[in-house]
């Protein structure tokens, strides 16, 4: 296997594998092709927020700003995909099919982050990427997401073969799509840093040498810091990080974010913690909880997961989104809120030992805590926001070959599930994500 801290050269894939990294990359292609149409055909009206993003890229193309200044991000994405829409008749169905040229791009990027960061298996890593079911219902969307999802996907993509500066400019523009966005340039840094700390010679590798190669990183990866910097600039300007918009937007912490990020970490990847799970129930907890501080740290866990359960935000309260149904049952039922705080308590520790044992488990660590840093400011609680985070983690873990494939099978059959969601029950008052 390769090393997975070695991604600064790597040769050439061999060409079997070669072979299969197009063969995906082609399905994946006609999969979001596929999608598209479909929603077209069976789903003409916008869905969710498009027709707000529709009505934005119609006035601009009029040369009217107003609605744009309404917005709680810069319309980056809506003069992105303007002259598109223009060309197809300033339609709904334009507006999509931009998205699914935008997804498809970003399929490209991948491929070519795949080929550094998974090298002995990257066709099964890029399905990984299409078919992650908080991405895929996304891509032929009239939304920010894809735009968004491409160019930090970008910034990876440059970042893997050390072209910091493209990395920091492709992070900057991705900020201007989305600002939230500013906050993966910790996670850059610290992986910098890291690589830093792990290449130092053995003689080196005391406190004082890593601390010294962790600051010659932090130079070299300067052109990160202009994001977060620009960023702050305008907050300290204009007094908020956001444009305009509904008062609901603004930041604000909401815990319902983090109950629904361990909902979908689960629910995602039971192809890799039922297995493990199984396995801890049979050789490991037996023991571990027969001591009573364990039990009762366990106990506690699931107690504190039942009452400190909070669904403070509106749009989090209304049940045409498909995202809002497990806050709603927690919500509503007692029993529900129970049954979760038991399966989390019984899951999450699973999760934590299966990256504590991956490769790169400091990398991932600066990811988790980046993609939390970055929610933790998000009042509305809404999947879309971690979607970058699922394909970074993955992109990020070394998996064998038989979790490849049944997580590859897994978000294949999510995604199917969640697009025929998108195509026959999608309204303007609903959705997927």
């Amino acid at each position: 296997m390769s090393d997975p801290h070695d991604i600064a050269a790597r040769p050439a894939l061999p060409a079997r594998r070669d072979a299969r990294l197009t063969f995906a990359l082609a399905a994946t292609v006609g999969s979001i092709a596929v999608y598209c149409l479909a929603l077209c055909i069976l789903a003409p009206e916008p869905l969710g927020d498009e027709a707000t993003h529709l009505h934005v890229i119609r006035s601009l193309l009029r040369g009217d700003w107003a609605p744009a200044a309404r917005l709680p991000m810069l319309p980056t994405y809506h003069l992105v995909v303007a002259p598109l829409v223009y060309l197809g008749g300033e339609s709904l169905a334009a507006a999509r099919v931009a998205n699914a040229i935008i997804a498809t791009i970003m399929l490209g990027l991948a491929a070519l982050c795949v080929r550094r960061l998974q090298p002995d298996c990257p066709a099964a890593a890029l399905l990984h990427v299409a078919w992650c079911p908080l991405v895929f219902p996304l891509t032929a969307i009239n939304h920010t997401d894809a735009l968004s999802l491409c160019f930090l996907i970008g910034v990876l993509a440059a970042h893997v073969r050390g072209l910091r500066l493209a990395a920091g400019a492709t992070l900057l523009v991705a900020t201007l799509v989305r600002q939230t966005n500013a906050v993966w340039a910790l996670f850059f840094i610290a992986w910098d840093v890291l690589e830093a700390a792990h290449r130092a010679p053995a003689g080196e590798r005391t406190p004082r040498g890593i601390a010294s190669h962790g600051a010659r990183a932090c130079r070299l990866s300067w052109p990160y810091f202009v994001a977060p910097a620009m960023l702050l600039s305008a907050v300290l300007v204009f007094g908020r990080y956001s444009v305009g918009g509904d008062a609901l937007n603004g930041p604000a912490f909401n815990v319902a974010q983090f109950y629904l990020l361990a909902i979908h970490v689960t629910a995602w990847g039971l192809p890799l913690w039922l297995p493990r799970l199984w396995e801890a129930i049979r050789t490991r907890w037996s023991p571990a909880l027969s001591r009573p501080w364990r039990a009762a740290l366990v106990v506690a866990f699931a107690g504190l997961m039942v009452v400190g359960f909070r669904n403070p935000h509106a749009w989090n309260r209304e049940f045409w989104d498909l995202r809002n149904a497990p806050l709603l049952l927690m919500q509503t039922s007692l029993g529900a809120r129970i049954a979760l705080a038991v399966v989390l308590a019984a899951v999450l520790p699973v999760i934590v030992r299966f990256y504590a044992e991956q490769p790169r488990r400091g990398v991932l660590l600066a990811a988790w805590i980046a993609a939390l840093v970055g929610l933790a400011p998000q009042f509305l609680a809404e999947p879309r926001y971690y979607a970058f985070a699922l394909v970074l983690v993955n992109l990020l873990t070394v998996h064998g070959a038989c979790d490849s494939r049944r997580l590859a099978a897994w978000y294949a059959a999510s995604s199917i599930a969640l697009a025929c969601v998108a195509c026959l029950t999608g309204r303007q008052y609903g959705g997927v994500w």
